[in-house]
């Protein structure tokens, strides 16, 4: 019987063992560049600066705690010395490539890199790779975002009102807002207003101090006891007065029916004062300390004089 012995070998492959398609040796100088996570980038892929290839990945390998990055940099090419760089992936089927950005305006390094020299972990990034995306992508997706996002603007579609009264809504609001702006001028003069009497205040800070002062304070309050005092005394004889002066309604009738008068005679108690004067000092006054009637003639119903009336009168005192 013979026996045969098979033996097998293992393999494994990186992107560094795919082909580039842009693979190939180039003449110019190497630089290497840090990376904290250089995956997926293959040998041979681009490094472009402001747009244009200026050399390709050489090698990839790791370091301590870093992945560094050792490119050639095509001869005729220069490299600033405070470049950042970006492994960029500009599409979800497209070449991943090492891109380097110029510094910027600010920056007083105006050094090129020498051969051999790196950009360093701190100004350098690595893009996030496709598969994370797609993970947080499947993670949005799947956890439950939309459907809180659409419960939540059901909520709202929920708490607000109806279309109908929500459009009287819109349209008293808009109202409001053509009224405003057909009234800007009476906005302006109470913002002018306001200002003035704003500065107004303001030149009478000392006096407004004094009277916030506690003088000022112990002032106002006796004023507001006395004040009190005041109102306390007459609304009781206001009272008496609403409550028992019905007399008064005759003489109030009495004294509107005779300013009437005086207005209709054309006599204006300010230009004509000396008139009024002289009427109430040789009319009124007399009457008043003196009161006297003339009486000329009685008459009866029928407009017959009567003869017995003088003896009455003089009877009751009221002639001599």
């Amino acid at each position: 019987m013979a026996t045969a012995v098979v033996l097998t070998t293992s393999c494994s492959i990186g992107p560094e063992d795919l082909p580039s398609p842009r693979g190939g040796a180039m003449d110019g100088y190497g630089i290497e560049l840090d990376f904290s996570s250089a995956l997926n980038l293959p040998t041979g892929a681009s490094v472009m600066l402001d747009g244009l290839r200026i050399g390709e990945v050489e090698e990839v390998r790791t370091g301590d705690e870093l992945v560094v990055v050792a490119a050639i940099i095509a001869a005729g090419n220069e490299v600033p010395g405070a470049a950042t760089a970006t492994i960029r992936q500009d599409t979800v089927l497209g070449d991943t490539y090492v891109a380097i950005a110029r510094p910027g305006p600010d920056e007083s390094d105006t050094s090129v890199l020498a051969p051999g020299e790196s950009i360093p972990l701190d100004r350098t990034a690595s893009a996030p790779t496709l598969e994370d995306t797609l993970a947080v992508l499947a993670t949005f997706v799947n956890g439950g975002t939309i459907q809180r996002v659409e419960s939540s603007i059901a909520q709202v579609n929920d708490v607000m009102p109806n279309a109908v009264d929500l459009q009287k809504l819109a349209a008293t609001v808009a109202t409001d807002l053509e009224d405003l702006g057909a009234n800007t001028g009476q906005v302006d003069r109470l913002l002018r207003g306001l200002d003035d009497t704003a500065i107004e205040v303001n030149q009478r800070e000392a006096r407004i101090d004094a009277m916030l002062a506690p003088e000022g304070v112990m002032f106002w309050d006796k004023l507001s006891r006395q004040i009190i005092v005041h109102i306390g005394t007459l609304l009781p004889s206001i009272g008496s007065i609403f409550a028992g002066g019905t007399w008064l309604v005759p003489m109030l009738e009495a004294a509107d029916r005779a300013l009437t008068s005086v207005v209709r005679s054309g006599i204006d108690p300010v230009s004509d004062s000396e008139l009024v004067s002289d009427f109430v000092r040789k009319t009124v006054v007399p009457f008043v300390e003196q009161p006297s009637v003339d009486i000329a003639s009685v008459e009866t119903s029928d407009g017959l004089p009567s003869a017995d009336v003088e003896n009455v009168l003089r009877i009751l005192g009221a002639t001599r």
